[in-house]
């Protein structure tokens, strides 16, 4: 059980590395999350680790019009 929950917190510094990558020059828009959110789908990682990358983030609301 402690090997698992280490990788899980390998997989979020991973993946908060590749979402940084991602959103460097881009605005924290309603856009770019769902963007992000489908790169790192891509990219293999679960839910659970998608989901606390994307809260380390300050996203703005904006309209959905675009």
């Amino acid at each position: 059980i402690n090997e698992y929950i280490e990788g899980i917190d390998d997989q979020e510094e991973v993946a908060l590395s590749i979402a940084n990558k991602y959103m460097k020059n881009k605005e924290c828009s309603y856009k770019n999350k769902s963007k992000l959110y489908s790169h790192l789908v891509s990219k293999g990682f679960d839910f659970d680790v998608i989901t606390s990358v994307l809260q380390s983030y300050s996203w703005q609301n904006d309209n959905r019009e675009d």
